[in-house]
């Protein structure tokens, strides 16, 4: 019982964390003028994108051991 609420817990302040960044990257990106925060937003869903194909090669690679394979399917993005 006790390691149930304790996960609860841990879920619940993990819940906050994601929240508190949240508005931690708000408050970051109003300090920047609107043109410039088009950018950054960009650039953080590339660096998302990448983040995310990193995991799905190394995921890839475990599968590649076992006998399976997945395609990663990212696309390319010219920011101006």
């Amino acid at each position: 019982m006790l390691k149930n609420k304790m996960i609860k817990n841990g879920a619940e302040m993990m819940g906050r964390i994601k929240e508190a960044a949240g508005y931690q990257r708000k408050a970051v990106l109003a300090l920047f003028p609107e043109r410039t925060r088009e950018h950054l937003e960009v650039i953080d869903g590339e660096i998302r994108s990448m983040i995310t194909e990193c995991a799905e090669v190394h995921r890839c690679s475990k599968d590649i051991n076992e006998g399976t394979q997945k395609v990663s399917k990212t696309k390319k993005v010219e920011i101006i």
